[in-house]
């Protein structure tokens, strides 16, 4: 029979009691634990084992956790670290998802919470693995080789794709449902420059207008009068690469409005009054 494998994690924290609390409840749950009371301990481990799942605290003597994650994410690029803080902020939530954290909790947090918050990461990282040969097909796949059709639409798409693929032009595609407005932005996004950095879809249509305005532009704790997380916004995600807004005619007049605020002063107007955020992406739309 063959035996599943443990997930492994590594947990870093400068307090004793945390870490001692974090091994008795990963273990007591079927994990392999192994501990680092800094960050450069952290490393150690990191350059002569592998894990899956690296849950660390964001303040530490000497190397923090923001440094750690960049550090783990150099070592073993497929790794998911999960940050631990008793100070959460809009910017160390962007700055902690822009070093590629899977997600952050704010102390004190129920064993229960991190318990799932950790395995979640992991099931990413595995289906990671899992996925990562298809990586190369996939992208094949939105290359303009990939289209098929000879008709002169067809023709007339593509030369009208490659002629904006070098651009910055926010692109509108109309057509009814099942034309593929969809293949063609991600064709645009791998053939532009920005192909290295995220392709962001949002879907507009039938979306609840505050939820859509707080998924796409972001709020800080204690936004709506009640201890959440901040949420940087999808649009932040997107940032150097491309922000893809489908079924956009969908979307309510406030939506509308920060979007073309986005489109003419290159910023993002986060929901709840924090400062206004530069940001460079290219803004591609479809619409029925």
């Amino acid at each position: 029979m063959k035996i599943a494998p443990r997930n492994r994690i590594l947990v870093v924290d400068d307090e004793p009691q945390i870490l001692g609390f974090l091994r008795e409840l990963f273990g007591a749950s079927g994990w392999e634990v192994h501990t680092a009371s800094s960050g450069s301990e952290g490393v150690d481990f990191l350059e002569r084992d592998r894990f899956d799942v690296v849950l660390t605290d964001l303040k530490m003597p000497g190397s923090d956790g923001i440094e750690l994650l960049r550090t783990a994410k150099k070592i073993q690029p497929e790794i998911e670290v999960v940050m631990m803080t008793g100070h959460a902020t809009v910017d160390t939530a962007i700055e902690a998802m822009r070093a590629g954290a899977f997600h952050y909790l704010t102390k004190p947090f129920k064993g229960e919470e991190v318990l799932n918050l950790a395995g979640k990461a992991c099931d990413r990282k595995r289906l990671r693995q899992e996925n990562l040969f298809l990586k190369a097909e996939a992208r094949g796949g939105h290359l303009l080789s990939a289209v098929v059709g000879t008709s002169p639409q067809t023709r007339s798409v593509v030369e009208t794709v490659q002629r904006l693929a070098e651009t910055d032009t926010p692109v509108l595609f109309v057509g009814e449902r099942g034309t593929g407005k969809d293949f063609f932005a991600r064709i645009l996004h791998f053939h532009s420059p920005r192909s290295q950095h995220l392709f962001v879809p949002v879907h507009c249509a039938g979306v609840a207008e505050e939820f859509l305005l707080r998924d796409l532009f972001g709020y800080s704790a204690g936004a709506f009068g009640r201890a959440v997380l901040p949420h940087p916004g999808k649009a932040v995600l997107a940032d150097h690469g491309t922000l893809f807004l489908s079924g956009i005619e969908g979307a309510g007049m406030p939506v509308q409005e920060r979007i073309l605020h986005l489109l003419s002063t290159r910023r993002i107007l986060p929901v709840g009054g924090d400062a206004e955020r530069e940001m460079d992406l290219r803004l591609v739309a479809a619409s029925s």
